[in-house]
């Protein structure tokens, strides 16, 4: 699942340059933290950017957060990536069936609660909660 991957390097991204906050890093030293090509991590940057994230100096200059890492959940960086619910029924039953005619709008009613849940978790965690766990770590 390529949201799955954008998310994990968007989150890692972010978590680099919130230290120390406000210094500009460049793609290739962002690629080599995350172990990717400097192609891809720009491709996420730009993503970033473009939802008030991340700010970009065009150059050698390279990208910092546009926001203070306490204020980026989770939540605003899944949300970047997608739009929409993560799990929907994707049958068409026969509406001719009992269970058919009923299955859709229940399985609906049980995704729609888990999506709410898990997006209400996303916005637990943020930014600056990871750069303290990273930090005891040290």
């Amino acid at each position: 699942m390529q949201v799955n991957q954008n998310f994990g390097v968007a989150i890692h991204l972010l978590s680099c340059l919130s230290e120390p906050t406000g210094e500009y890093k460049t793609s290739a030293y962002l690629a080599e933290s995350v172990n990717t090509n400097p192609v891809v991590v720009r491709r996420i940057l730009k993503v970033l950017e473009n939802n008030g994230l991340v700010e970009t100096k065009k150059g050698k200059f390279g990208s910092r957060l546009s926001k203070d890492p306490q204020q980026i959940t989770f939540y605003d960086v899944y949300k970047t990536f997608f739009d929409g619910n993560i799990l929907q029924p994707s049958h068409h039953p026969n509406k001719a069936c009992p269970v058919g005619n009923k299955i859709t709008g229940l399985i609906s009613n049980v995704l729609s609660d888990a999506t709410t849940k898990f997006e209400n978790t996303l916005k637990e965690y943020t930014i600056a909660n990871m750069k303290k766990e990273i930090e005891k770590g040290e």
